[in-house]
């Protein structure tokens, strides 16, 4: 069973992940000095486009870096069908909504009782 585990070499090992993890994209727009209004105003924009508008914004150098970043997230989610980018970001800029579990009731109302300490 130990036979397969091999300790970590001093330097270089290409097991080890030197860079660390890869930033989120969130973060990455929010150090190109963008705020939270410019994401939303620029997934307003980039939101309601088709396809090829995605690509004619990738290639416009004229457009904002923010509309170009939004525009890969999306076209990257729509070629992989998976949009963890798109949500992240919308994350970040609208909050989550507000989840509520009940584990203990299964809906019923909770009866209310009172204690009182006689003396």
């Amino acid at each position: 069973m130990t036979e397969n585990l091999k300790p970590f070499n001093k330097g270089y090992d290409e097991r080890r992940n030197v860079n660390g993890r890869p930033k989120k994209i969130f973060n990455l727009i929010k150090e190109s000095g963008y705020s939270k209004e410019d994401i939303r105003d620029a997934f307003d924009e980039i939101g309601w486009q088709t396809m090829d508008d995605l690509n004619e914004v990738m290639l416009d150098p004229n457009k904002p870096v923010i509309l170009k970043v939004i525009a890969k997230a999306f076209l990257r989610g729509a070629d992989k069908g998976d949009f963890r980018y798109v949500s992240e970001i919308l994350t970040h800029v609208l909050g989550k909504p507000k989840e509520q579990v009940d584990v203990t009731t299964q809906g019923d109302k909770i009866n209310q009782f009172d204690i009182s300490l006689k003396l």
